[in-house]
């Protein structure tokens, strides 16, 4: 919690959760003596930094909410899984592709048809990275962590570019302006590099096992 250990997890265990009709995962937390954590805190599973290992955070919110008690149940925040992220940067490359095409057969301005190009390309090399580091190709930790560095600044790069590009076309009148101008691709992308950025942790492969926060 605000970066200090306060406790352990002691166990971790798939239930089937009545209620909601569905199996959920249970966490059970030891917080140390003098810990005091009110229920409108959020617990998330985290990474500090770009190799440590997945831990509980305590996210302390203002209020004055009562104070958790011994042997109560909070709702945790699920962090997106990787298979996620994978599918959100191949559909983004794939409806950047869809629009490169349909943009080629309606304009002859070479100035936006490459621009789409280059993107299209980076965009489908960016996934085919991340796609390697989730499948856990990068033995190396040294080389890891250079990637991951270089991949998230590569995103960053690509971002900037396709909000450039939308900068350029937002006001462009007729089919072509309407079909390169994409909010969701936007929206869509940089939700994508955003949650890379926070957790880089999940582009590593890791045992299936659980840590102490």
């Amino acid at each position: 919690m605000a970066g200090v250990r306060v406790g352990e997890v002691k166990d971790v265990a798939l239930k089937f959760d009545e209620a909601q009709k569905k199996n959920r995962v249970f966490v059970k937390i030891f917080l140390n003596e003098g810990t005091e954590v009110r229920e409108n805190y959020t617990f998330s599973v985290q990474g500090t930094f770009v190799l440590s290992e997945p831990h509980i955070e305590i996210t302390p919110i203002p209020g004055d909410l009562p104070f958790v008690k011994s042997g109560s149940y909070l709702e945790g925040i699920g962090p997106v899984p990787v298979d996620e992220l994978l599918s959100r940067s191949m559909r983004i490359a794939e409806q950047m592709e869809a629009i490169l095409a349909s943009v080629q057969q309606m304009t002859d301005d070479k100035e936006l048809t490459d621009a789409l190009k280059v993107m299209v390309i980076n965009f489908a090399d960016l996934s085919v990275q991340m796609k390697s580091f989730m499948e856990g190709n990068q033995s190396d930790m040294s080389a890891s962590v250079k990637n991951i560095k270089g991949f998230t600044e590569s995103m960053d790069r690509a971002g900037a570019d396709f909000e450039a590009l939308m900068k350029h076309v937002q006001q462009g009148e007729g089919n072509v302006g309407k079909m390169v101008y994409s909010d969701e691709i936007y929206k869509d992308m940089r939700e994508l590099i955003a949650d890379i950025k926070k957790h880089p942790w999940k582009l590593l492969k890791k045992d299936k096992k659980f840590f102490f926060f």
